[in-house]
């Protein structure tokens, strides 16, 4: 779990509870009772819906999100609820009615891409 800082461990549970209907099955092993999880299927799992597969070992909650950035909570609610035509589509990853993961990754490369500063990144030479 540590090193899946987004989930819950309830949240884990329900999922492999309902592996048979909610398609996690192909990615869970059984053994003498113990359940383990193939980390690349379940990143598949994870992103079926997306283009590029996300690592869930960068997801991280909303909450978790703004903790450590200074963009405000409104602001990113705008920016997810506008998210299918805004872009961001591609860096949420949606489980379930209501929680949402965000792949830090690709909303950092989202957020650059959305940047209207034509000198962000240029060094500029000291003129010692």
């Amino acid at each position: 779990m540590a090193e899946a800082p987004a989930f819950k461990p309830g949240t884990i549970r329900h999922w492999l509870f309902h592996r048979k209907t909610n398609m996690l099955s192909a990615a869970v092993v059984k053994i003498d009772g113990n359940v383990w999880i193939d980390i690349d299927r379940f990143n598949i799992w994870l992103s079926l819906d997306k283009e590029m597969v996300s690592d869930f070992r960068n997801l991280r909650a909303k909450e978790q999100l703004l903790e450590n950035c200074s963009i405000k909570a409104a602001k990113l609610e705008d920016w997810l609820r506008k998210r299918h035509w805004n872009g961001l589509d591609e860096a949420v990853i949606k489980k379930g009615e209501k929680r949402l993961y965000i792949d830090i990754y690709k909303f950092n490369q989202w957020l650059t891409e959305q940047n209207q500063n034509s000198d962000f990144g240029i060094i500029v030479p000291s003129l010692d």
